[in-house]
């Protein structure tokens, strides 16, 4: 008896055991099918590709975003599904992310629909094992179409921005220009005139009137100072007439040592083909550059110099002052910010720019650079 009531007893725990054994089955096999349905309906594009980065499955969402069925794509390379700008970047991922197990990376890229069409997504990589113990590469692609979009209409607004900033601030400078030359012209001429007047009326026996004509003659020297100084105030006449290496240079004795600061000017003999516009930019570029260093800098010394590459031209102006919180050169600042801001923005629409290299009482070096003017058949 007792040997049956064991066998019994045998028998009664090995069915529990095959019991258990088909419940922790029947539980796998409901959560494997959750998560294939899951994987199978995420809103993102899922696939999973092997070492030899083919496709070995890919979620019907994800298929048919990219107008497919599942089984068009299996064991089509991964690759090929990339644009042709991303393909290198993406191969790059795949192998960093199969170099070990767990390895996570994302990148942005954009891939191929049937039609031909491209969808911007934020492609998240991890490499993990098979039931097999085969090593595979999950990807887990997130739809960034509608913000690269958005991030493309900014940039065109910011270029439209730009453009329309240059556009005005040349307006402005040929307005300057046009008063400028009437002052020259016109009032300029006018007490020129009269000082030759006076100074011929002078020449006769004058007696009394002698001492107040020549408080007129010095008052109209006055007036002619201030009404040179004045026109080049508006607009330099050198830029035009010369040229922009000698308003620089004369632009650098009138700003810099007329504040007692020490002012060098250097130039290569190289030609410096440069539009109108451009010549412009670039003067009043260097113009807000050389009165912030008088304004801010507290330099004794300030240097222009200004060389022709092979497909440039670049101006440095350097100063040996207190130097530029890099704060401000980042984001601007009502003292000095603004203007290196305004002088950016002004550069990068005729295709220049400026880099500035700065530090608390190390100087600064502005170097401007824009590209030389091409010539047209």
């Amino acid at each position: 008896m007792g040997a049956v009531h064991l066998t019994m007893n045998h028998c009664v725990g090995s069915v529990m055991d095959l019991s258990r054994t088909e419940e922790v089955e029947t539980a796998l096999r409901r959560s494997e099918e959750r998560f294939k349905a899951l994987y199978d309906q995420s809103p993102s594009i899922s696939a999973t590709v092997d070492c030899s980065g083919r496709i070995d499955s890919i979620n019907s969402h994800g298929a048919a975003e990219l107008g497919y069925r599942n089984s068009d794509l299996l064991g089509v390379r991964a690759v090929e599904l990339i644009h042709h700008h991303d393909r290198q970047a993406f191969q790059d991922q795949l192998s960093t992310t199969s170099t070990a197990l767990g390895i996570v990376t994302a990148r942005d890229f954009r891939l191929l629909r049937k039609d031909g069409s491209i969808v911007w997504v934020r492609g998240s990589t991890r490499s993990m094992a098979d039931s097999d113990g085969q090593m595979l590469v999950l990807l887990v692609c997130k739809d960034l179409t509608e913000h690269k979009e958005n991030e493309q209409r900014l940039l065109e607004y910011q270029a439209q921005l730009r453009q329309l900033t240059l556009e005005l601030g040349l307006v402005e400078e040929q307005e300057r220009r046009r008063i400028a030359l009437g002052l020259h012209d016109h009032v300029g001429h006018s007490l020129a005139l009269a000082r030759m007047k006076l100074g011929a009326y002078g020449k006769g026996d004058t007696g009394e009137l002698e001492g107040p004509l020549e408080e007129v003659r010095d008052l109209i020297d006055d007036a002619i100072r201030a009404t040179r100084a004045l026109t080049f105030e508006l607009s330099s006449p050198i830029l035009y007439e010369l040229g922009l290496e000698a308003a620089l240079r004369a632009l650098g004795d009138q700003v810099v040592e007329a504040n007692g600061v020490s002012f060098a000017f250097e130039c290569d003999a190289e030609p410096k083909p440069l539009s109108t516009d451009a010549n412009v930019v670039l003067y009043r570029s260097v113009r807000e550059l050389l009165i912030n260093v008088v304004k801010h800098a507290s330099a004794s010394a300030v240097s222009v110099q200004i060389t022709r590459g092979q497909d440039r031209i670049e101006i440095m102006v350097a100063d040996d002052g207190v130097g530029i919180d890099s704060s401000i050169v980042q984001a601007g600042d009502p003292r000095r910010g603004h203007g290196l801001l305004s002088i950016r923005e002004q550069l990068r629409a005729i295709g220049g720019r400026i880099d500035v290299d700065t530090a608390p009482d190390q100087g600064t070096k502005c170097l401007l650079v824009v590209p030389v003017e091409t010539p047209t058949a």
